[in-house]
């Protein structure tokens, strides 16, 4: 201690976090890394729909709003995640966090549940709606800069190839 204060400081999280890659928790390339990895299925699977013949990409659309389902029940996971590190107080949060983060893993159920079209449309708003709250955490220092950054990136990229894959069915 001195001066009366700690001679380390907490990591920070939240909008003054400093964002220099050198200064990131290690894992966190990792993390990235894998993020940026999962928008291949989702840019894969929406070039095959236009590259297969017509009346042969049924397959093709159902894999990709299953995998968008699993992708928005993983980010509901996250949500998860942060209401175990809170403590156990409804005014600490993590009661709303943990009804928070079974919601996306609802939206993909249904979304693999109704016609092509409409379930697509459903990721793509699903996908916007979590990238709102996450975006909160963020603000919030519950989740760090770097992360909320490219939840922006991921989010865009994914709704991208929804919304495009739903040309190749007209």
């Amino acid at each position: 201690m001195t001066n009366g204060t700690p001679d380390t400081a907490p990591p920070q999280t939240g909008r003054d976090a400093d964002t220099d890659p050198e200064d990131e928790p290690e894992g966190t390339a990792t993390a990235r890394l894998l993020g940026y990895a999962g928008i291949i299925p989702f840019a894969a699977l929406t070039f095959a729909l236009f590259a297969m013949p017509e009346g042969t990409t049924a397959p093709l659309r159902t894999a990709l709003i299953a995998y968008g389902a699993v992708i928005l029940s993983f980010i509901g996971g996250i949500i998860w995640g942060i209401g175990l590190r809170l403590p156990d107080s409804p005014k600490a949060g993590a009661h709303s966090l943990y009804l928070y983060s079974i919601i996306p893993s609802l939206l993909g159920w249904i979304a693999v549940l109704l016609p092509v079209a409409v379930g697509t449309l459903v990721l793509a708003v699903s996908f916007v709606m979590a990238l709102v709250h996450d975006r909160s955490l963020t603000r919030d220092g519950h989740l760090p800069d770097w992360f909320g950054a490219m939840r922006l990136h991921l989010t865009t990229a994914v709704v991208l190839c929804l919304l495009v894959s739903l040309l190749a069915a007209y």
